[in-house]
């Protein structure tokens, strides 16, 4: 699958600039955006690597690969491992994490497929017995 395009003013000439972003998990086990940048007219090019996406970047990537959502079985709803993992992956109150596993599964945790991907790697290395998925949103 290519990455997400937008089309961006050039830093350098003004024209118009081509920037590719992707997710990826780096050697520490957190997700970090990269995102390269090309003016074609005068031939700028730059690689940025960030913790966080703009809002136009999220959308251009939600616009290709879609939403997806987090499934858990009522077990590992239940399980505390599988709380205390979610609740550091995505940087939730302890409150916050109650309110959302009551919800669930009439409203699953929802996101992009990486970063919901990295809930999981984190669930099954607290609880390995745990069986979360990923699935697309219709």
């Amino acid at each position: 699958m290519t990455e997400p395009t937008l089309r961006v003013p050039c830093p350098d000439c003004g024209g118009t600039a081509d920037r590719d972003v992707s997710g990826q998990v780096d050697w520490s086990g957190a997700l970090r955006w990269c995102a390269e940048t090309h003016c074609a007219a005068c031939g700028f090019t730059t690689y940025a690597m960030d913790d966080v996406l703009s809002a136009a970047e999220r959308a251009a990537v939600a616009a290709q690969e879609g939403w997806f959502a987090l499934l858990l079985t009522p077990a590992d709803s239940a399980d505390p491992r599988v709380r205390s993992a979610v609740r550091h992956a995505l940087d939730l109150t302890f409150a916050q994490v109650v309110a959302m596993f009551r919800e669930c599964p009439r409203r699953p945790v929802t996101g992009l497929r990486v970063e919901l991907d990295l809930v999981v790697a984190r669930i099954r290395r607290a609880a390995p017995r745990a069986t979360p998925t990923v699935e697309p949103l219709p």
